[in-house]
């Protein structure tokens, strides 16, 4: 996919915000570490349930039906969420 104009928003460049400041600095650096923590939530959720993480997946897909992992994954989501800078 090609960036554009319309994906950089009002000023037109990457890693700057609206109040024309780069986007770096100690908010930032907490804000894309609490993000990584959605990298791996198949992965937990299915260690904690002692599943398969690519069954995990496709649950979270809807490609599977499992009341179980979806209130695991649910669960860990919030989680995360509290955790957010």
């Amino acid at each position: 996919m090609k960036f554009t104009n319309e994906m950089a928003g009002k000023n037109g460049a990457r890693g700057v915000k609206q109040n024309g400041h780069a986007a770096n600095g100690k908010a930032s650096k907490a804000l894309l570490e609490w993000h990584r923590l959605h990298a791996g939530i198949y992965a937990r959720v299915a260690r904690t349930l002692g599943v398969d993480a690519s069954y995990v997946s496709r649950v979270a897909n809807g490609e599977r039906q499992s009341s179980k992992i979806e209130l695991a994954l649910v669960t860990e989501l919030r989680r995360i969420q509290r955790l957010r800078p």
